[in-house]
């Protein structure tokens, strides 16, 4: 159910530590330094720097200064961030189960400590959280880029890219992409996957927002109440995306269909309407037979071989104009059918 974690230590030590210091920068021609901090002191050593940092695979560490501290001791914070089911040696496809997410933590502080980092993971702070449901859909992605697009979540700005959406404001993101695109870019195994599946990801990004939403201000209190991350989960996907009616889909589809409109419009001139009409129909034709059964029906009606030649070239330019002018991802279903499969699939995950 979780994905990305990223934790705050809120007690902390750091000895013998295995970071990467960032160097402060300096001017060359004044000789002044800018960004430099201490961050951290071990026995007699002080460290100073930007900031430093461990990256390990799924594992980021990072420690910065703390800019509003004052006084002469160093004053920094620690984060650490890792994928729960990578890091707990499963595929990031498939969600992890309690003990799983517990493992993975009991991992996180056992890597921290390897790098000379004690703490107890359990106080630590999440200050972002993503959980994420997926959906194994019957047609590929590009048939539900429609009435994803036209999905507005309550306050969120949307952002809309080649394999995916995105809704976002200050404190939550909701992410909406193809998976499989996604794994194969990353050059991942994508063997045992279904065939087009597609990941809902809620993102909690500051702390705040984890501790209103999930009551969770520690890793202790997100382990007691783990079994509430997926009542967030579904009930913020229903009031965010899913929250409409078949006529509601349909009232929002009209946004659709003036774009289609206004493509033939732009395509055909004055005679769009009737190009519109007579591909429309074509369309829908298609839909419930195939065109070598309808071309089949029109020689055995049509005795006249020049008529049935004007004919069947007639259909191919006919089809050819309608593949060539519509949408790639147009699918043969509904966007209220299609609408309502994802809902149900998600909300019952």
């Amino acid at each position: 159910m979780i994905d990305t974690m990223q934790l705050l230590l809120t007690d902390y030590e750091i000895k013998g530590a295995q970071l990467q210091l960032k160097p402060a920068t300096i001017d060359t021609a004044s000789g002044q330094i800018h960004g430099e901090h201490l961050l951290w002191s071990d026995g007699d050593r002080q460290f100073q720097g930007s900031y430093a940092f461990h990256i390990d695979g799924h594992f980021n560490v990072q420690v910065k200064p703390d800019r509003n501290a004052t006084g002469t001791e160093p004053k920094s914070y620690c984060t650490a961030r890792f994928e729960v089911p990578k890091f707990s040696g499963g595929h990031n496809y498939h969600p992890v189960d309690f003990q799983g997410t517990k493992d993975a933590f009991q991992r996180a502080e056992k890597q921290l400590r390897e790098i000379g980092i004690r703490t107890n993971i359990e106080t630590a702070k999440p200050c972002r959280m993503d959980s994420f449901g997926n959906v194994a859909a019957d047609e590929p992605y590009a048939c539900y880029r429609g009435i994803l697009g036209m999905l507005h979540g309550s306050r969120m700005k949307q952002r809309g890219y080649e394999d995916g959406f995105l809704w976002e404001n200050q404190s939550q993101e909701i992410c909406a992409y193809d998976k499989k695109h996604q794994l194969l870019v990353k050059k991942q195994n994508v063997k045992g996957l279904p065939k087009h599946p597609i990941r809902f990801e809620l993102r909690a990004m500051q702390a705040r927002k984890i501790r209103t939403a999930y009551g969770f201000a520690t890793v202790a209190d997100l382990l007691e109440g783990y079994d509430h991350i997926r009542a967030v989960y579904q009930r913020t996907m229903k009031k965010q995306l899913f929250r409409y009616s078949g006529p509601e889909i349909e009232v929002i589809s009209a946004h659709d269909l003036q774009t289609e409109c206004m493509l033939y419009a732009d395509n055909y001139g004055r005679n769009w309407l009737q190009k519109y009409l007579s591909h429309r129909g074509l369309t829908d034709l298609l839909r419930v037979t195939n065109m070598d059964t309808f071309v089949g029906v029109l020689e055995s009606m049509e005795q006249n071989k020049s008529k049935r030649s004007r004919m069947k070239k007639s259909l191919k330019e006919a089809q050819f104009s309608s593949e060539a002018i519509k949408p790639a991802w147009a699918s043969k279903r509904t966007n209220i059918e299609l609408y309502n499969e994802l809902q149900e699939k998600l909300l019952a995950a």
